[in-house]
């Protein structure tokens, strides 16, 4: 089981939550999409839940489990902000690295401020508009396990601008990045740390609506695409996109029961 063993190093993503209009309707669909268990609503810190994946809970509460994700609700059909999935990158010094986003032409929308011992955060907005937080775990990291069922597997960037947005990124984090394609039909170039790569970034352009943002999405690996992508259209969900014969195995984007976006991957040998 691939669980982690050492912390995060700093500029790579190492949690994810979703903000959602309606927890319960969201609880139900990962439950169901992805299997995951939900603990009791912390009223500590507004309701806070986190996901966790291969518990024994009853339903869909949470028994043990690794941490998966969190969640918070609280959206409401008034705010400019959809029902979103936020992406957290781990920072050793989360003040000076908010001072240093600024810089760079970042706006910050929340913190930096403490979670009670579990850590720091702050939520920003890069320079092209792209919603992105920051994370200095505390005895929270991050996520517990990876590339298994159930956790996150991959991170992107959907650029709308990608040689200012991968700029921004690659100065803030102090990422080496990684040409894979570089043509009008096909632009993608992972960022490393330490050697490693971390997430990637794809030049979205020709495949957003004028004006839309830039954004990070979470791929979270599933044991078996069909019965994912079904489960995702029988609870209200929908499927933007998928692929069958990706070279790093099958992947699809969805929208989930309440209108966030996020992504399913599927190692290519099990299904």
């Amino acid at each position: 089981m691939p669980t982690r063993d050492t912390p995060f190093k700093a500029g790579t993503p190492c949690w994810a939550d979703l903000f959602t209009s309606d927890a319960d309707k969201s609880r139900s669909f990962y439950h169901d999409v992805m299997g995951w268990t939900a603990d009791e609503p912390n009223p500590a810190y507004g309701g806070y839940v986190n996901f966790r994946a291969g518990g024994s809970g009853s339903g869909k509460s949470s028994a043990a489990g690794h941490r998966a994700a969190g969640m918070m609700g609280g959206n409401t059909t008034e705010s400019p902000v959809p029902d979103m999935w936020t992406l957290y990158f781990s920072v050793d010094d989360i003040d000076a690295v908010v001072a240093k986003a600024v810089g760079l032409g970042a706006r910050v929308r929340s913190g930096p401020h403490p979670v009670g011992d579990l850590g720091s955060m702050a939520v920003l907005t890069d320079p092209s508009g792209g919603a992105f937080g920051l994370w200095q775990g505390g005895i929270h990291p991050g996520f517990s396990h990876h590339l298994e069922p159930g956790s996150a597997a991959w991170f992107e960037y959907h650029a709308t601008d990608f040689a200012s947005g991968t700029a921004f990124y690659a100065a803030l984090f102090e990422w080496e990045l990684s040409v894979l394609a570089d043509s009008d039909e096909f632009r993608y170039t992972n960022a490393q740390v330490a050697g490693e790569d971390v997430v990637g970034l794809m030049d979205s352009r020709a495949m957003l609506p004028a004006g839309h943002p830039p954004f990070w999405t979470i791929y979270f690996s599933v044991a078996d695409m069909d019965s994912a992508l079904g489960t995702v259209v029988e609870l209200g969900g929908s499927i933007e996109h998928r692929d069958d014969d990706s070279p790093y195995g099958r992947t699809a984007a969805v929208v989930d029961s309440t209108g966030a976006r996020v992504k399913l991957h599927c190692e290519a040998a099990d299904h």
